[in-house]
C-alpha cells in the first residue's frame, strides 16, 4: 500500500528562507513604476531665451513668515501666503494652537520668499525659543512692510 504525503508546492526552493534570500528586493533600490505624462503635443520649434524661463516664481508661490503677539506677551510664529487673512483666522479661533489665546496682533513679517525658504526661516525662528537669537533673525530678515 502506498501512502501519499502532501507537500506544498515549493517551486524548487529548499525552504522559505531560501526563497526570501533569492528575492532580493531592497527598499530604495527598485525602480518605480513608469509615470504616464500627457502628450505635450507637436513640437513648435525653438524657443528664445526671452520666451522661456526655468521655474518661474508666481505671486501665489510667495510666502511670508510672520510673528503674532497676544495681550499676555506670548508669540506665535507661522507661514502664510496671505498674512492678513491668516491673522483674521487666528483671531476667529480657527487655528488649533492659537484658539482661545487671542486677540493676536501682527508683530513682524518677513520678505516674500519661496515656501521652502519660508519654512526654513520659520523653523530656525522656532528653534530660538525667543530671546536674542530670535531678535537677531528678525533684524536680518526684516520686511520692508513691517
Amino acid at each position: 500500500m502506498r501512502i501519499a504525503i502532501f507537500q506544498p508546492f515549493t517551486a524548487g526552493w529548499s525552504s522559505p528562507v531560501a526563497r526570501q534570500a533569492h528575492n532580493l528586493k531592497v527598499l530604495g533600490s527598485n525602480p518605480s513604476p513608469a509615470t504616464n505624462f500627457p502628450d505635450p503635443g507637436p513640437f513648435e520649434g525653438p524657443v528664445s531665451f526671452l520666451e522661456f524661463s526655468v521655474n518661474p516664481v508666481q505671486a501665489k508661490d510667495l510666502y511670508r513668515v510672520y510673528i503674532l503677539r497676544n495681550t499676555e506677551g506670548r508669540r506665535y510664529i507661522g507661514v502664510s501666503s496671505d498674512v492678513a487673512v491668516r491673522l483674521d483666522q487666528h483671531n476667529q479661533g480657527l487655528s488649533k494652537w492659537t484658539k482661545g489665546k487671542g486677540p493676536w496682533t501682527l508683530e513682524w513679517t518677513s520678505t516674500e520668499r519661496s515656501l521652502g525658504e519660508a519654512r526654513s526661516l520659520e523653523n530656525r525662528m522656532k528653534r530660538q525659543k525667543g530671546g536674542t537669537g530670535l531678535t537677531a533673525l528678525i533684524s536680518t530678515n526684516a520686511s520692508s512692510g513691517s
